[in-house]
């Protein structure tokens, strides 16, 4: 059972993404129960994404689609991705 799901809208920042997770992976007693969903764009390389997102015991996707309006848009991804989140609970980050 998944009691929260991320989302996070990304943009060629995998190392901060690292980063974040580390830092709440240390902090999480059960992290089977978290789901990270991560937003991308086309032209970020999903392969780091994903070699990052291996490293921790959370549930996880990664969508990848057009920027949008960029900032401007940051609403309509958190939206989209909360759409195909499990959690009881939504982080939007």
């Amino acid at each position: 059972m998944i009691l929260v799901s991320i989302v996070l809208p990304s943009t060629n920042r995998s190392d901060s993404l690292k980063k974040t997770l580390e830092s709440f992976f240390e902090s999480c007693s059960i992290p089977y129960v978290v789901e990270v969903i991560i937003k991308i764009d086309p032209n970020d390389e999903i392969e780091k994404y994903t070699e990052i997102m291996k490293l921790f015991a959370f549930n996880w996707k990664i969508v990848q689609y057009s920027e949008l309006g960029g900032y401007n848009d940051v609403h309509l991804f958190n939206n989209e991705l909360s759409k195909i989140s499990n959690g009881q609970l939504i982080w939007q980050l």
